[in-house]
């Protein structure tokens, strides 16, 4: 539970309790303290920084987060580049075994979007 406040007093302000497992939608969960999310039952470990992308996606699902703004919030002491963000957005895509754009969209030239849930459940519908 420290490791879990340590993390998310590093993110920024919450206003809600944490559960063990958040469910994001029917195929997907997640559970910060131990950095692991489970896609369609499965169990997929996740690194500090892909689990504090993952949670900052998830917390503003529907909006589009600015490259600069997650930049500033997964590595706040030290100076980073797009290029380590596309790449752990790419490996955190590559982990939740997604279709392109299933969970996270790119927005071209402005950062990234986690579809909300009625997105998710109308591209599930549409399948």
């Amino acid at each position: 539970m420290a490791r879990t406040r340590r993390l998310l007093r590093r993110i920024g302000e919450y206003s809600y309790t944490l559960e063990p497992r958040t469910r994001v939608s029917e195929h997907l969960s997640m559970e910060l303290a131990s950095r692991v999310a489970v896609v369609d039952g499965r169990r997929v470990e996740l690194t500090p920084i892909e689990t504090k992308l993952l949670y900052l996606l998830v917390r503003s699902a529907g909006h589009t987060l600015q490259s600069v703004y997650l930049l500033r919030r997964l590595w706040p002491r030290e100076e980073a580049f797009e290029e380590s963000l596309r790449t752990h957005v790419w490996r955190l895509r590559k982990k939740l075994a997604e279709a392109p754009d299933r969970y996270i969209e790119t927005i071209r030239g402005v950062g990234y979007r986690f579809r909300g849930l009625a997105e998710l459940r109308g591209a599930a519908a549409g399948e």
